[in-house]
C-alpha cells in the first residue's frame, strides 16, 4: 500500500499532539493533556522526526498552563502565516499562558529561541464542543479550535491545505501518527512520561461511517498518547500537506491502557467550512 501510496503521488499522516477524553458513541476514554517528563519521547512505537525534515515544518508545539496550574502540551498544525488547528481540549482557560513553539522538542522550551516562540492572542472553540468539570469529554466531535498568534509564524514554516468534501482516505489503511506525546502510560496511576519530542509512527487506519471522524487502531503497538492532541493527520503531495483530521481521543473498552486500543480524529472535512470561517474573522480582528 505504501508503494501505490508513492507512485500516485499521496502519502497520508497524521500529526498528533494531546488526546482528549471521550471514546466512540460517548463512551469515556482519555484526556492526554500532557504534564509528563521523563526519559523516552513522543508518539510510541515512532521514530524521532529531524528539524530539517520537511514535515516538521507544517507541525507545531504548543504550551500552556492548566487548570490545576502544571504545564501541559499538546501539536497543532499552521494553516495560515498566523493561525494553528489544534483540538478544542487543548485550549486553556488561561489564555494568556499558551504558546506556540515552532521546534522538535519541547523538552525545554525556556531554552528555545524567542524567534521559535508566538504567543496565543485569540481562540475559537467550536460551539457544539462540551467539557466535564473533571476534564472528561462527553462530545468530542466538535473537538477543534482555531488559534491565532500575535504574529506571523518564522519564515521556514508553512501552512497546510484544509481537506475538501471530495478528498477520500478510504483506499488508504495505514497512516503516520506525528506528535510530541508520551512514549510511556502507567494504566494504574495515568502517569504518562516522555521527553517531548516529535516523534511518528505508522498506523493502520479503522473504517467508520461516522463522516465527523477518522479511526486509529493503536493495538499493534504503535500510536499516540498523552500529549499527541490537536496534531494533524496530513496527506502529502509535491505541492504540501493537506489537513485530514485533527487528534481528539484515545479509547480502549477493553481496559484502563487507553493508549493501545484506538485513536479518534475530528474530520476536517466534515468542518472545512467552520474552520475557514473562524480563521476568516479572527484575521479580521485585531485579537
Amino acid at each position: 500500500m505504501l508503494s501505490w501510496m508513492r507512485k500516485s503521488g499521496w502519502m497520508l499522516l497524521s500529526c498528533l499532539s494531546l488526546l482528549a477524553a471521550c471514546g466512540q458513541g460517548g463512551a469515556p476514554g482519555s484526556s492526554i493533556a500532557s504534564q509528563a517528563s521523563g526519559d523516552e519521547a513522543g508518539v510510541f512505537g515512532g521514530e524521532r522526526i529531524e528539524s530539517n525534515a520537511r514535515i516538521s515544518r507544517y507541525v507545531v508545539g504548543i504550551e500552556y498552563e492548566g487548570a490545576d496550574g502544571k504545564t501541559k502540551i499538546c501539536t497543532g498544525s499552521m494553516i495560515g502565516p498566523q493561525m494553528v488547528l489544534t483540538a478544542a481540549h487543548c485550549v486553556s482557560k488561561k489564555l494568556n499562558t499558551m504558546r506556540v513553539i515552532f521546534a522538535t522538542s519541547l523538552e525545554n522550551t525556556d531554552a528555545v529561541s524567542a524567534s521559535l516562540k508566538r504567543r496565543v492572542v485569540s481562540a475559537r472553540v467550536h460551539q457544539g464542543y462540551q467539557k466535564a468539570e473533571d476534564d472528561r469529554v462527553f462530545t468530542n466531535v466538535y473537538d477543534l479550535a482555531v488559534l491565532k498568534l500575535e504574529s506571523a509564524a518564522p519564515p521556514h514554516v508553512r501552512h497546510a491545505q484544509l481537506a475538501a468534501s471530495f478528498f477520500s482516505v478510504s483506499q488508504i489503511p495505514t497512516v503516520y501518527a506525528i506528535g510530541f506525546g508520551m512514549t510511556t502510560f502507567d494504566s494504574k496511576t495515568r502517569v504518562a512520561t516522555g521527553e517531548r519530542t516529535l516523534k511518528n509512527a505508522i498506523v493502520p487506519r479503522l473504517e467508520t461511517d461516522r463522516p465527523e471522524i477518522l479511526v486509529l487502531d493503536q493495538s499493534k503497538g504503535t500510536g499516540v498518547c498523552v500529549g499527541d492532541s490537536g496534531g494533524p493527520m496530513l496527506v502529502e503531495n509535491a505541492d504540501g500537506f493537506i489537513v485530514m483530521g485533527v487528534a481528539s481521543t484515545v479509547y480502549n473498552p477493553n481496559s484502563n491502557d487507553l493508549c493501545v486500543s484506538q485513536a479518534t480524529y475530528i474530520s476536517v472535512s466534515h468542518y472545512r467550512s467552520w474552520i475557514h470561517q473562524q480563521a476568516f474573522e479572527m484575521m479580521q480582528t485585531y485579537r
